[in-house]
């Protein structure tokens, strides 16, 4: 699994929504839909943002294949 559908995947899970997780990582909801549709790569500083709010570490992102 991508670090998108990862991402997402979580995201879901916990009933957030892209708007919702953006606010937490200061930045847009289509970023958020860019980085789940794998067209972008979250910066580091966003991806931590994004592992605090979904309550998991960055490593927990990465590709499970």
């Amino acid at each position: 699994m991508s670090i998108g559908a990862n991402i997402k995947k979580r995201r879901e899970k916990l009933g957030f929504t892209q708007t919702e997780l953006g606010e937490a990582a200061c930045v847009s909801f289509q970023m958020i839909s860019q980085i789940e549709g794998d067209i972008k790569v979250p910066s580091l500083p966003v991806a931590f943002r994004i592992a605090d709010k979904l309550g998991c570490r960055v490593e927990d992102f990465r590709d499970s294949n």
